[in-house]
């Protein structure tokens, strides 16, 4: 209110020395700035029961910044470091496709929807990316909600090379998911070692275009290739 003030007494009254006009200028554009300053909201991933960050957090508060503390996402707590959760479904070829069969093989479960546009769009990287490790003794499968109908119609169109699995809604359940996309990487002991929940973009400039593009793949491939050095 005293920023906004003082402004007003130089609308209301001519100040002849330059000086002293620029001088307040000046003055009221510093309390605007730390007006600004203290308004900034940082917004940090961590874990307050941890001493270390909780005192890092109170030093921003102290400083002047509102801090928000993202909360951990549910899925990634839940399913990090733990054992896949068994099943045995039908893949889009009719062939039955179990837990049990893919122990002591590497996995990338990437989990979709053909309503999530984010999940569609990353299609051409995670191709690339079976194009590239395949060899290398992983196993790429994609798991969706909806029917063989729905699934095989959008595939006709935006084609995802991996093994396919719908109508897994209820193992979906199951998992607790209910956003996409959320990919899984199950090590040899069938231990989820990496859970990537959401989609990463990035500014791409197009026939002198700016368009936002998936940018995952080096996540992607930095999950698979640490459950070999795991």
């Amino acid at each position: 209110m005293r920023v906004f003030t003082m402004i007003k007494y130089l609308q209301a009254f001519s100040i002849h020395n330059y000086n002293m006009k620029t001088t307040i200028l000046t003055i009221i554009a510093l309390l605007l700035a730390q007006v600004s300053f203290s308004q900034i909201e940082l917004k940090l991933d961590g874990d307050l029961s941890d001493p270390t960050f909780l005192a890092q957090v109170e030093k921003m508060k102290a400083a002047g910044y509102t801090v928000k503390v993202n909360e951990p996402d549910p899925i990634v707590v839940k399913h990090t470091n733990n054992a896949l959760p068994q099943f045995e479904l039908i893949d889009l070829n009719g062939e039955k496709i179990s837990s049990d069969q893919l122990k002591g093989k590497k996995l990338h479960i990437n989990i979709w929807s053909t309503s999530c546009k984010p999940c569609i769009e990353e299609f051409p990287e995670l191709n690339e990316l079976k194009k590239n490790l395949e060899n290398q003794g992983y196993v790429f499968i994609g798991i969706a909600p909806e029917s063989n109908k729905k699934v095989s119609k959008l595939l006709a169109k935006r084609p995802l090379e991996y093994k396919i699995i719908p109508n897994a809604q209820d193992y979906l359940d199951e998992l607790g998911v209910n956003a996409f996309p959320v990919n899984l990487f199950v090590d040899e002991k069938g231990i989820i070692k990496k859970v990537i929940h959401g989609a990463n973009y990035k500014i791409e400039i197009i026939n002198g275009k700016q368009k936002m593009v998936p940018d995952n793949y080096e996540d992607y491939e930095k999950a698979l290739l640490d459950l070999t050095s795991m």
